[in-house]
């Protein structure tokens, strides 16, 4: 049988209330959830989460227009065409 121990960290206040509201939204209560995250660590051996791979407002707002449609280029059938039509003559393929 395993043998448990005790784990504590200090973290912001802010940061721990609004964790727990997703963990309770969740239905999930902040030790399982700490739990969850040790148990997934070790499984994979990483971090199950990528860091820096989530995008910020900016980027997500885009990725939310672009995915609408809102704020594209006209499509092109090759990079030439692409190039030419941002460069204009500056760009000359030979």
């Amino acid at each position: 049988m395993a043998t448990s121990t005790l784990v504590q960290a200090r973290v912001d206040r802010r940061v721990k209330d609004d964790a727990n509201k997703v963990f309770r939204r969740l239905g999930l209560d902040m030790p399982t959830a700490i739990r969850l995250f040790l148990n997934a660590t070790k499984e994979s051996n990483n971090l199950p989460f990528a860091i820096g791979k989530t995008p910020n407002r900016a980027t997500a707002h885009t990725m939310r227009e672009a995915r609408a449609g809102k704020g594209l280029s006209k499509p092109y059938t090759d990079l030439d065409e692409m190039f030419s039509d941002i460069m204009g003559e500056k760009y000359a393929r030979h």
